[in-house]
């Protein structure tokens, strides 16, 4: 194996954010560098530093950082599922409400006529646009954590 193939392993499987990786891979050329001044070849210090695998693994798991990934994702996917379901849950009810009171104007209890009784409320919140759109963020957020966890 060659330096350049070397280096491009460990950045692979380094599980740091992208600056810290670059600082990592800028002093592991630099230790190439100086292993090259002292004597020592490339294929020594590939042997004295182990795998690139094992190399990575000083800095942490890679796979825990995927899994941490995958994990946020599919629980992003989940609330987003949920908020769905109660979404369509909520919607049906709501709009059994608004029918019963429209085909029953006037009406209230077992009034055996029209009154001039009107109930309704001036606070009402619109929990349809609320659910929906906490669904279409927690859906973003599992795409920007899926495309992470693909790098």
């Amino acid at each position: 194996m060659k330096k350049a193939q070397y280096l491009k392993r460990v950045e692979r499987l380094l599980p740091l954010p992208a600056a810290r990786r670059k600082e990592v891979l800028r002093d592991l050329e630099e230790l190439f560098d100086s292993a090259a001044e002292h004597g020592e070849s490339e294929n020594e210090l590939m042997e004295r530093l182990g795998s690139p695998r094992e190399f990575a693994a000083g800095y942490g798991d890679p796979s825990r950082r995927r899994r941490l990934f995958a994990g946020a994702a599919a629980a992003a996917v989940l609330a987003a599922g949920c908020l769905l379901l109660l979404l369509a849950g909520w919607l049906p009810r709501a709009l059994f409400h608004l029918e019963t009171a429209v085909s029953s104007v006037g009406i209230i209890g077992g009034a055996d006529g029209p009154t001039q009784i009107y109930v309704s409320s001036s606070a009402s919140f619109p929990w349809g646009w609320f659910l929906g759109a906490a669904a279409v963020c927690c859906l973003l957020a599992a795409g920007i954590l899926f495309r992470r966890w693909r790098k």
